[in-house]
């Protein structure tokens, strides 16, 4: 099954989808290596904000998708290194995870959390999909079809068996799209695609040089940029990574920027916002209450039937069903 063969696009009421990204250490070892320190408060509190969002969703109605690393569904790191697949040959040997970290976090207090995707896997109108097993980077040199294949199906067996249910939705670890056919015919059904400027789908190397960086910057405080795209039913294009972490007066701008597009009303587009749970575990307060002003707007046009709340899994479902 191929990606361009399971897109379908309607009209109707305009959509809001959100998903997060949770993915405890793995998301950032990487970045910070052998530094322990580093993003140690956010991680610490991580699973907290995911408890915070759960119920902050509940309330409002908002239903999201929540792409965890499969390994933080172990139980520790005897059960990580049964179910891990064998990791890619990467050409860049700073992202293959180091045997070192079992010995740095015994207790895998930053790595592991099972029962925190239980509570996802049980809250309603929630969808536990995939962020791979390991965080691993599908689109890098070394990454072949086959680790592609090996890493969901190690997903699967994990969420299946330990939460009933098998993950059709998802996330691209620093959204590097790679194997999607390879993926749909392993169960995927729907994915996370960037932003249509250019800016958002260059390569890695480009993608942190100085241009691309200013430009996606600036597009997230224009007040004038949106990205709303078609609905369709392998692939929900983001519309922007939501940045709590920026001053005061930039922060009026950004809301300003993600709100405007679905106050608009605009038919048959879906509007997808994103972030991880632990971009709120630091100065958690004053987040958490730019969280809470998103929401609200959100909240207000649900209730209001002006817009609809899918999750990635509903939206695939909604996507292939027969137009009205």
């Amino acid at each position: 099954m191929t990606l361009r063969s399971a897109i379908a696009s309607f009209g109707g009421q305009p959509i809001i989808v959100i998903s997060l990204d949770y993915e405890r250490r793995w998301g950032v070892h990487d970045r910070i290596g052998d530094n322990w320190e580093a993003y140690r408060e956010e991680l610490e509190n991580e699973d907290a904000c995911v408890d915070k969002m759960l119920e902050m969703f509940a309330e409002r109605g908002v239903h999201a998708t929540w792409a965890a690393v499969g390994a933080v569904g172990c139980s520790g790191w005897h059960e990580y290194y049964e179910r891990a697949p064998q990791p890619p040959a990467y050409a860049d040997p700073r992202l293959r995870v180091k045997p070192s970290y079992a010995d740095r976090d015994p207790e895998g207090r930053l790595h592991f959390s099972p029962a925190t995707i239980a509570r996802i896997a049980e809250t309603p109108h929630q969808d536990l999909g995939s962020h791979t097993f390991s965080h691993i980077y599908l689109g890098e040199p070394g990454v072949t079809p086959g680790d592609a294949r090996r890493d969901h199906a190690a997903v699967k067996a994990l969420f299946t068996e330990r939460y009933g249910d098998e993950p059709v939705s998802l996330v691209y670890p620093r959204n590097q799209l790679s194997y999607v056919d390879e993926l749909f015919d392993c169960g995927v059904r729907i994915v996370r695609g960037n932003e249509t400027p250019w800016y958002f789908n260059c390569n890695t190397a480009a993608r942190n040089s100085y241009l691309p960086r200013c430009l996606r910057a600036f597009d997230s405080i224009n007040p004038l940029a949106s990205h709303p795209a078609p609905k369709m039913s392998g692939m929900t294009r983001s519309s922007g990574f939501v940045r709590f972490n920026l001053s005061h007066s930039l922060w009026q701008l950004h809301l300003s920027r993600l709100t405007r597009p679905i106050q608009s009303g605009r038919p048959g587009v879906a509007h997808h916002y994103w972030w991880h749970p632990h971009n709120l575990g630091r100065n958690a307060e004053e987040r958490f209450g730019r969280l809470r002003q998103l929401l609200d707007v959100v909240a207000d046009l649900i209730h209001t039937g002006r817009l609809r709340s899918l999750n990635m899994r509903e939206l695939a479902n909604d996507a292939i069903a027969p137009a009205e």
